[in-house]
């Protein structure tokens, strides 16, 4: 496969990845993209329509790079929301196992 269609497919994953939040698959692609980038740029400077793509897969890259920190602030949020309410969980799951889980 041509450098450019190599670099056009691994937006498209990516984006299509972003789109579905599917995080695990981000994750896979960006392992993927430490080891394809450094042996595509390995055959020289980028020409032609190469040029575009590999801009094109920074800027989605640095976009979901910025996805990514959005989730996990969101994330870190609520962890905190539960830590804070962990009592109060606790001793409603306490009141519940002491009523056989009925209402």
């Amino acid at each position: 496969m041509e450098r450019q269609q190599q670099l056009v497919s691994l937006t498209r994953r990516l984006l299509a990845a972003e789109a579905g939040a599917d995080w695990t698959a981000l994750g896979d692609i960006d392992r993927e993209l430490s080891v394809a980038l450094p042996r595509l740029a390995a055959r020289g400077a980028w020409v032609g329509d190469e040029g575009p793509a590999f801009a094109g897969l920074r800027q989605a890259h640095q976009r979901l790079r910025a996805s990514c920190q959005r989730e996990t602030a969101r994330l870190a949020e609520h962890l905190s929301g539960l830590r804070q309410h962990k009592e109060g969980w606790l001793a409603y799951a306490m009141d519940d196992q002491g009523h056989g889980g009925t209402a």
